[in-house]
């Protein structure tokens, strides 16, 4: 078969396609012929040079197509600098373009390959990532995940759905899990915003009032009222009040801290979770802030 006077090799050929495949590998894992250079990884305490091949990456990528050979082409001089990568994460991302192939998955290391993968458009490795923390995930180490998965959750959602459907299911264990306090308040408001989670809510009141707690402490700050307010943010509003018992609906409804919170209680939401009835306190008790 020709095309434009070249004579072009059948690559349906596995012994072919295995020979281009070791030419290929060797470039990777040498400095023969390459023409640009990444000095990787400065923001994490480390800098890794990787060197590479244009053509490869442009035909790979379409953002480092743009880079090599868009209208305003870097020269490529002297390495170029991508500090907020993860060598280790760059490295994996290296053996995709080259290979088809990611050898060093590891969880500590393929969120950050996820987060290379969608930086530089590459959907395939990017589901690879996903793919992998499907296949690791389990309850022992959903809250592990959580923070990474509630940032990527716009790329990968269904790691995230999955993490929270686990916490979900055993929810009482979530609770009472040294990893639940160190979540950021982000994977917080994730968890709270389920109407699936199978737990009372007494309990969720008192976990996350811990978490308040704990994050004051890893901030310096006193555990006061007021700092556990502030730490929660948002995620105070997530706590389906009206489902507390009566008594513990009653307490908060009359902390004053938490009623000029919430600008009054009669703003509190009528939300449940596995239909549980709602305590009646909070809206047979007018509480409302001064002034």
């Amino acid at each position: 078969m020709s095309q434009n006077g070249i004579q072009l090799v059948d690559v349906g050929n596995p012994a072919l396609v295995s020979e281009l495949g070791d030419y290929v590998k060797h470039l990777l894992v040498s400095e023969d012929m390459s023409d640009v250079q990444f000095a990787v990884g400065r923001d994490y305490g480390v800098v890794k040079i990787f060197p590479a091949h244009k053509v490869i990456m442009g035909v790979r990528s379409p953002v480092f197509h743009t880079m090599f050979y868009g209208s305003l082409p870097d020269n490529c001089t002297s390495p170029i600098e991508i500090p907020e990568v993860f060598p280790d994460a760059f490295a994996n991302m290296l053996s995709y373009l080259y290979t088809d192939v990611v050898g060093n998955f590891t969880l500590d290391n393929v969120f950050h390959t996820l987060g290379c993968a969608d930086k530089y458009d590459l959907p395939l490795l990017l589901a690879m990532c996903a793919e992998f923390v499907l296949n690791q995930l389990n309850i022992s180490n959903c809250l592990d995940m959580l923070d990474s998965a509630v940032h990527y959750g716009n790329v990968a959602p269904s790691i995230l759905e999955k993490c929270l459907s686990l916490i979900d299911e055993s929810a009482k264990s979530v609770w009472q899990s040294a990893r639940f306090f160190a979540i950021g308040q982000e994977a917080l408001r994730a968890i709270l915003s389920r109407d699936t989670l199978t737990a009372n809510e007494d309990l969720i009141y008192l976990a996350v009032d811990k978490w308040a707690v704990s994050m004051c402490t890893r901030r310096n700050l006193d555990p006061s009222f007021g700092n556990r307010r502030e730490v929660l943010g948002e995620a105070l509003f997530l706590i389906r009040f009206p489902l507390l018992t009566d008594n513990a609906a009653a307490g908060w409804a009359r902390e004053e801290w938490f009623v000029a919170a919430i600008g009054g209680t009669e703003h509190l939401p009528l939300q449940t979770r596995h239909h549980q009835t709602a305590s009646a306190v909070f809206y047979e008790t007018p509480t409302k802030c001064a002034g």
